[in-house]
């Protein structure tokens, strides 16, 4: 952020900062946890995997945004943002992992034990984090507008295609 603002203090460059929150949607890698529970729910949804799904902190809160909107926040921040300030790119809504995970088992129409795995915790893992998007808001009139569960459906849907033979 200071580098960003520096540069365009000094040299005149015109930068902006997007500092986009969690970010959720089709094809998440399975690095994150939201890819992590998509591959595993549909795994279980085509019985490539007894009915248990693996998870870390669970019950952390999070600020989630569906990579689709994400995008529209930097292509509005492109057209109508302020050289040298920093946007957050939030939904403004707090959101544990556990919920996101029932989401994905309704929208496969599973059922499974959830069952927690031991992890390398980080040192600093705050256990609620949510953004306020309000200055994003009023440069651009950017809003969020993919539902958690639309998004939730998209990845499982997602996953389930690129699962099956020829996907």
């Amino acid at each position: 952020d200071l580098m960003a603002r520096q540069y365009h203090l000094a040299q005149g460059l015109w930068t902006v900062v997007m500092r986009p929150f969690l970010q959720i949607g089709p094809g998440r890698s399975d690095r994150f946890f939201s890819g992590s529970f998509a591959r595993q729910v549909a795994e279980i949804k085509l019985s490539k995997r007894e009915p248990v799904v693996e998870v870390g902190g669970i019950d952390q809160v999070r600020d989630m945004t569906d990579v689709r909107d994400v995008a529209a926040a930097f292509l509005g921040i492109a057209a109508h943002g302020e050289a040298g300030n920093a946007y957050n790119v939030a939904s403004g809504r707090p959101v544990t992992m556990r919920h996101l995970l029932d989401l994905m088992l309704d929208a496969a129409g599973v059922v499974a034990e959830i069952r927690p795995r031991a992890q390398v915790h980080r040192r600093v893992e705050p256990r609620l984090l949510v953004g306020d998007s309000t200055k994003l808001n009023n440069a651009t009139g950017w809003r969020p507008t993919i539902p958690l569960v639309e998004s939730a459906r998209d990845m499982i849907a997602d996953r389930l295609e690129r699962l099956r033979p020829g996907g």
